[in-house]
């Protein structure tokens, strides 16, 4: 009987050793899935944040040339007056930035700074497809030959 319980127990050990190898290979690769789907949230959030600048640049570029000078906008003023669509995650004006703070993902407009601000979803994948910055700022400023309007990205001091 001794014979028996020395295989019988070996198996046992056998098959204990396959589920902890069966375990940490599954554990394995959904640790590789979710990486792989926190770079796509980071990135289909660049591709949003790149579209909204965009379709911004467009629209200031637009005003600039076909508004008359006094419907027009003037440098420091929100740019996302001009979009007849506001995108889903912008918050509005905000007197006071510190208000805002928290506000990861949104656009907002800063009234007492005078720029209109992006915060980053995820930051730590983020820095590269951001640059190093936790936001993203802009002003609207005015160009002097023709008064033409661009929108700035401006240095961040987070």
């Amino acid at each position: 009987m001794k014979p028996k319980m020395a295989s019988h127990h070996r198996r046992w050990v056998l098959r204990v050793f396959e589920w902890a190898l069966l375990v940490a290979v599954v554990m394995l690769l959904i640790g590789v899935l979710l990486q792989k789907v926190e770079q796509l949230q980071t990135e289909a959030e660049r591709l949003s944040f790149e579209g909204v600048v965009n379709s911004l640049n467009a629209a200031v570029m637009l005003d600039s040339f076909v508004n008359n000078p006094i419907a027009a906008l003037s440098e420091g003023d929100n740019p996302m007056q001009l979009l007849d669509q506001l995108p889903s995650n912008y918050l509005g004006t905000w007197d006071d930035s510190d208000s805002a703070v928290q506000a990861d993902g949104q656009w907002y407009f800063d009234k007492v700074q005078r720029l209109l601000i992006y915060r980053t979803r995820k930051y730590r994948r983020a820095s590269s497809a951001f640059g190093d910055d936790r936001a993203r700022q802009f002003y609207l400023r005015e160009v002097p030959p023709k008064k033409q309007l661009i929108l700035e990205v401006v240095e961040s001091k987070n």
